[in-house]
């Protein structure tokens, strides 16, 4: 019985000289506090799409009205795996249990909080550093469970830098569905990358044009499912796509990120 003593206390001096030391790393970090009060928004790790740094603790708040909970989807989402870390709570109690702990490649994630505000904390170690996250999050009435559309997404994106997916992305498209969108940045050009890429490869397809519209040069026309970091460049500030699928067989489509360069 002495022994299993001592081995128990061991084992809790142990536990509390680790949460020391993590208390430690972590206020050695960067630290940053980053708040979101919006119905719906993307939540980008910093430099996204470049890589984040080394010994960060970035908090992300993200409170929506009362009565709403929030649905989150992992539009990209590359870290170290073993030490880069997303956690998340709900509410603003980081006292309690987390609800997820995100790692390594889980582009397409999807969960829900409980309530109306959530409190995310991005931790990163001394060594290896990735391009980081995407995270889009909008909110829905408390009665209200998360449905998926067979409507297409904005057609419309004139933001600096932003996301297209597919129709229900990361769940599959809808057969027969017609989509357009059109990228028209401030000034510059438009850079396009595919961060997740999987259609019917004979018959639901991407095509990309470098102006407004389809009667502008078309870039490509995109189908399959091994198209991944797939970059496209616009020669002014406008890019137009459409999307569509046949009658029969569909997959999770496509997320894409769009951003202003020179």
């Amino acid at each position: 019985m002495l022994y299993y003593y001592e081995e128990t206390r061991s084992r809790k001096a142990l536990s509390a000289m680790r949460v020391v030391l993590l208390f430690l790393l972590m206020s050695q970090c960067y630290a940053e506090n980053k708040s979101f009060s919006d119905p719906t928004g993307i939540i980008y790790s910093p430099n996204y799409p470049d890589d984040y740094d080394n010994q960060l603790n970035v908090y992300y708040t993200i409170s929506v009205a009362p009565g709403y909970y929030i649905h989150f989807t992992l539009l990209d989402f590359i870290t170290e795996a073993c030490c880069d870390k997303l956690y998340i709570w709900n509410g603003n109690d980081l006292s309690q249990p987390t609800i997820a702990n995100i790692s390594g490649d889980s582009t397409g994630l999807t969960f829900d909080s409980s309530g109306h505000i959530v409190t995310m904390l991005f931790n990163t170690d001394f060594t290896g550093t990735y391009k980081g996250f995407a995270i889009r999050y909008e909110s829905l009435p408390s009665d209200v469970p998360y449905q998926l559309s067979n409507a297409c997404a904005s057609v419309l994106h004139t933001s600096a830098l932003g996301f297209i997916t597919s129709p229900n992305w990361p769940a599959n498209y809808p057969n027969n569905i017609s989509c357009n969108y059109l990228i028209a940045v401030p000034e510059g050009r438009v850079k396009l990358t595919f961060v997740a890429f999987n259609t019917e490869a004979c018959c639901d397809k991407v095509e990309i044009y470098d102006g407004s519209n389809a009667t502008y040069h078309k870039f490509a026309e995109l189908s399959g499912d091994s198209l991944v970091n797939m970059t496209f460049y616009s020669s002014q500030s406008n890019m137009f796509l459409t999307f569509y699928s046949d009658y029969t067989l569909n997959e999770k489509g496509f997320s894409a990120f769009y951003m202003m360069v020179n």
